[in-house]
């Protein structure tokens, strides 16, 4: 970073607690982000009692548990930026919940399908 630079630590969400969530929750905690893995129902369940299973298939990686600060998605939760990584099914609940988020800086990782412009009504109304 140049000299004089300072850099804000943002706050970073990832909604939606599957393979691709964790992962990203993971490897992002790893890294120092402040990230909360936000899940619902068993799943939520299940990563509060056990925490994030992580496992790398690189020689010499084994499978961990990585510490990552798992919420509610039904809970008020404002962020700068989320990643939303929830199947095309579960987009609606998801985007209920980036509503009450703030304005956060939103990163789609899934196949938005035809469902883009119902992302982009609630991401920029």
């Amino acid at each position: 970073m140049p000299e004089g630079m300072t850099f804000k630590k943002r706050k970073i969400a990832v909604l939606g607690a599957g393979v691709i969530g964790q992962v990203y929750a993971a490897r992002l905690h790893e890294a120092g982000a402040d990230v909360t893995l936000l899940a619902r129902g068993k799943r939520l369940a299940e990563l509060q009692a056990h925490g994030v299973r992580y496992r790398c298939e690189y020689p010499g990686l084994e499978e961990r548990i990585v510490p990552v600060p798992v919420a509610d998605i039904a809970e008020p939760f404002e962020v700068d930026v989320v990643l939303v990584a929830v199947r095309s099914q579960d987009l609606r609940v998801a985007l209920e919940a980036v509503a009450r988020m703030g304005k956060p800086i939103v990163v789609t990782l899934m196949h938005l399908g035809g469902q883009r412009a119902e992302l982009e009504r609630t991401v920029d109304p």
